[in-house]
């Protein structure tokens, strides 16, 4: 990334408006974050929301560029952006995803499926040990576990992924810097993660305190990073049941831990299944939902593949909701005969699967496959 679209893009952090959903459509039709961030007031007008122009230009106006680009250096961090190809296939889909993101250490790589794990800050001595038995057959199938640093079962799931020798994430809600990790204490582990070949992730620059407000928008990042994510103790309102929800808003998977009806922890996650979410009762039951034959079948067809470029947009635009042949000829720009000539070929493979009355979705194969190819 040449010096002046890092400068724009690290301006649109520290301003703050990246996780705007308007800023966001404006940088997809600009093009780039130096068409967004060098804008003046009469360009920007119109476009983005007043604040956002606001914000912008008081960066513009007194923030030194060079030097948020040297605290990168000090503190180890770079910087991924949407248009990246590194940049988390499952994480692209979803409703507002990050067009910014600062990370230490490795970013998860298209041959390693992810599973989101959250739960109480104040798990109980039952909470702890399920999270361990259920990080176990993760890490013996090569699957990374995906949380948020914080206390209780986060910390639990970082740590029992790392006595394994697995690969994890944590999702922080302020910046990378040790200094602004929360909880302090938790400074060490998360230099641990790293240390280990795992990834800090956030939206945040350098020296951001995090605030209350932003967990929540966190949480989309955690529930976005993978296909499922698994609630082992929440009390009937907190931030790991907003995780939950925005995994069932993006149409992704979500199962609880049951526990005694007796602990506040175990409310949320009762509650949770009786909602309809899946019932984890056993490393067996995880399993299950992740259907390992066909992610092993994924990375094996991963290996020798033959899908194209036409393919692969079929596949994109099946991403968020099910089209039929028609919309699909439309989006991709693919003659009718040939379309359906390859929607029949990938739902042999499994990588599609018909819905009903005209219409395809992406297969369970194509979800995963579509993570693991590059």
């Amino acid at each position: 990334m040449h010096k002046e679209e890092l400068s724009a893009w690290l301006g649109l952090a520290r301003a703050l408006v990246l996780q705007g959903r308007q800023v966001q459509d404006a940088l997809r039709r600009r093009g780039s974050a130096t068409q967004l961030f060098f804008a003046s007031r009469e360009e920007l007008e119109g476009d983005v929301p007043v604040s956002a122009i606001d914000r912008i230009l008081e960066v513009q106006r007194s923030t030194d560029l060079d030097r948020e680009a040297a605290m990168l250096e000090t503190y180890d961090l770079r910087v991924l952006t949407w248009s990246d190809d590194a940049y988390p296939v499952l994480l692209k889909e979803i409703i507002t995803p990050p067009p910014l993101l600062f990370y230490r250490g490795a970013l998860p790589n298209t041959s390693r499926a992810l599973v989101s794990m959250v739960g109480s800050r104040r798990a109980t001595p039952y909470g702890h040990l399920v999270t361990k038995e259920l990080v176990r057959p993760l890490v013996a199938h090569n699957i990374g576990v995906v949380s948020g640093l914080a206390f209780g079962i986060d910390e639990a799931a970082h740590r029992a992924t790392l006595e394994q020798g697995g690969y994890t994430v944590a999702v922080l809600g302020g910046s990378l810097d040790a200094p602004c990790i929360v909880p302090q204490m938790h400074a060490a582990l998360a230099q641990e993660i790293v240390d280990a070949g795992g990834c800090l992730l956030s939206e945040y620059p350098v020296g951001t305190k995090p605030q209350p407000f932003h967990f929540p928008i966190r949480n989309r990042i955690i529930a976005g990073l993978s296909p499922l994510t698994v609630v082992i103790e929440a009390a009937q309102k907190s931030g790991s049941l907003i995780t939950a929800q925005i995994a069932l808003e993006e149409n992704r998977d979500v199962a609880a831990v049951p526990g005694p009806i007796t602990q506040q922890t175990s409310r949320g996650t009762n509650q949770l299944i009786k909602d309809g979410a899946h019932a984890i009762t056993g490393s067996d039951d995880l399993l299950g939902l992740l259907n390992l034959d066909q992610l092993d079948a994924a990375q094996q067809l991963s290996q020798a593949h033959t899908m194209d470029d036409l393919d692969r947009q079929i596949m994109d635009a099946l991403a968020r909701q099910p089209c039929d042949a028609v919309g699909l000829s439309q989006t991709c720009q693919i003659p009718a005969g040939d379309l359906i000539h390859r929607l029949t070929l990938l739902e042999l493979k499994g990588l599609v699967q018909s819905v009903g009355s005209g219409y395809y979705t992406r297969g369970l194969l194509g979800y995963w496959i579509f993570v693991i190819l590059p």
